[in-house]
């Protein structure tokens, strides 16, 4: 399964995107920047969309020219037990 951050320059520009995904009902979520990709953006903030929601985000990007660095494709790498102490 794979995952796409969507990098910024600006949180504001996050922000926007998060709104115009909300309005439209693509399921999205922000997060902060990957460790390893905090160099490519200016800011912390990342918008982070599935892999089954990426076209339509992507067309919503498009379509309002939502200004972005990049968008970076990742497989999904969530440990399940990661609240979990014992």
């Amino acid at each position: 399964m794979t995952d796409y951050y969507v990098l910024f320059a600006s949180n504001t520009d996050a922000m926007m995107l998060d709104t115009l995904l909300r309005r439209e009902k693509i399921p999205a979520r922000i997060t902060p920047t990957p460790h390893d990709l905090q160099g490519l953006a200016g800011c912390g903030v990342a918008i982070l969309i599935g892999e089954e929601e990426y076209p339509k985000a992507r067309e919503c990007i498009d379509r309002h020219e939502v200004p972005h660095h990049s968008i970076v494709p990742r497989g999904r790498n969530i440990n399940p037990r990661r609240d979990r102490f014992c």
